[in-house]
C-alpha cells in the first residue's frame, strides 16, 4: 500500500490544525448555540415571587431554573434567606446566592 498523498500534493499536508485555530472554531460553535434570555411576563413573575416567598417562610421545596446562555440549569431545594436582589438557596447540602434577575422559572413539586 502506498503512503503517497493523492490529489493535489501541494495542499495535502495543510490538513493539520493549529491549537489557536481549533480554539477559535470551538468558540464560534459555542456562540452559535448561545440561547437568548426568555422574556417574562408580570403574571409569571408574581407567581415566581409567591413560590419563592412560600419557600422562605415554610421551607417548601421548589425547583428553580437559572439562566445560562449555553446550558439548562435547574436546581431543587429551598430558599433559606432573601437579601435585596438575591436569595440564599440551599440544595444538595450546599448553599448558593442566586441573583433574582437570573431566575427564569420557579416550580413547586405540585406542578
Amino acid at each position: 500500500m502506498s503512503k503517497r498523498l493523492s490529489g493535489n500534493g501541494m495542499w495535502e499536508s495543510s490538513r493539520m490544525m493549529l491549537p489557536e485555530h481549533r480554539e477559535r472554531i470551538v468558540e464560534q460553535r459555542k456562540q452559535l448555540n448561545q440561547k437568548q434570555r426568555p422574556d417574562m411576563d408580570s403574571q409569571a413573575m408574581e407567581e415566581y415571587g409567591r413560590l419563592l416567598a412560600a419557600s422562605a417562610q415554610t421551607g417548601l421545596t421548589i425547583t428553580i431554573a437559572v439562566y445560562d446562555p449555553y446550558e439548562d440549569i435547574e436546581v431543587t431545594g429551598r430558599v433559606v434567606q432573601a437579601n435585596g436582589r438575591r436569595i440564599l438557596f440551599a440544595h444538595d447540602g450546599i448553599k448558593t446566592w442566586v441573583p433574582l434577575e437570573s431566575i427564569v422559572e420557579v416550580r413547586s413539586p405540585g406542578y
